[in-house]
Order: structure tokens, then C-alpha cells, then sequence
């Protein structure tokens, strides 16, 4: 593995075990919370558990494009929930 996939697994990781990082470890499951709006309003989804298995697997081609998957994780929580949410807050 790559230093630079290294670094951004440890940081990945360190976001995982953030006090709030469980919120987006895992993808949405819009079905069992119940809000069949998700897939409408989110139509990249994106978390922490599936950029990490993206490092593990090698499939990012640049740190920008892993970078910009973390970022999509904290749009699409405050493009669902909006910024006065309490996930908002959090993905601020």
C-alpha cells in the first residue's frame, strides 16, 4: 500500500472512531429508518466504511478523490437533514 493510502486509512479510521463517527460508518438504510425520500434527495451515497473499503481495495486513483468522497459523506448529511439539524451540526 501506498504512503498516501496509508495516511488517508489512518485518517478514515480516526474519523471512524470520532465520538460522532459511528453516524456515518456504515451506508444509510433508507428502507429500515423508514424515509423513502433518501435516494431521491442523496443520489451519491457515500460513508466512511465504503471510502475505507475503497483505500483497502485500491480503488481511489488520487488523495483529491478521496478527499472528495469524506466531503460528499458530510454534504449528503447536511443536504438531507439540513444545517440546523442535529446531523447537520455534526457533519459541519
Amino acid at each position: 500500500m501506498l504512503e498516501a493510502q496509508r495516511q488517508c486509512l489512518n485518517v478514515v479510521k480516526k474519523l471512524m472512531k470520532s465520538k460522532d463517527g459511528w453516524l456515518f460508518e456504515v451506508p444509510v438504510d433508507w428502507k429500515l429508518l423508514q424515509i423513502p425520500d433518501y435516494p431521491d434527495v442523496v443520489t451519491n451515497p457515500m460513508d466512511l466504511g465504503t471510502a475505507k473499503a475503497k483505500l483497502e481495495a485500491s480503488k481511489y486513483s488520487s488523495v483529491a478523490d478521496f478527499v472528495a468522497d469524506i466531503e460528499l459523506i458530510w454534504q449528503n448529511a447536511i443536504d438531507y437533514n439540513g444545517e440546523e439539524s442535529e446531523m447537520g451540526e455534526v457533519a459541519l
